[in-house]
């Protein structure tokens, strides 16, 4: 038998799971389901850690006063990154209500669909087709 491309009777098999690259280096289990969630954790956490480390070297670099133009011809005098802080956060808590005011919304009518579900009349029974008589034809 001729085959378009060499075979080799010594080749390593491919892992049935592939194995991601942080439990590759840590030498966890894939397998094993407390150690997914012990690696999530731990992206998570180098994530947040990451980005606090941006945030507190943006801040120090650019800690400088900025002057806002208010009403009446008040000025203010606020350092950037409160600044930055302050429109972030009023951008971000009007969309984080109405996204709290949903999930508690969709809780309420999954309560009351629950609390009435064993008031409802149960569902017809299924019925199973007779068998045919013996020595009778279909």
């Amino acid at each position: 038998m001729n085959l378009p491309f060499a075979y080799s009777p010594n080749v390593t098999p491919i892992p049935a799971e592939p194995r991601c690259f942080v439990s590759a280096t840590l030498g966890l289990d894939p397998a094993h389901p407390l150690e997914d969630k012990h690696v999530m954790h731990f992206l998570k956490t180098l994530f947040w850690v990451i980005l606090a480390l941006i945030a507190v070297i943006f801040s120090l670099r650019n800690w400088h006063p900025v002057s806002i133009n208010l009403w009446a011809g008040i000025t203010a005098d606020v350092k950037l990154p409160a600044l930055m802080v302050l429109s972030m956060l009023i951008g971000f808590l009007p969309t984080y209500a109405v996204h709290r005011t949903k999930l508690w919304r969709l809780k309420r009518r999954i309560d009351n669909l629950e609390r009435n579900a064993p008031l409802a009349e149960p569902p017809a029974p299924v019925l199973e087709p007779a068998e045919p008589l013996p020595g009778t034809a279909l």
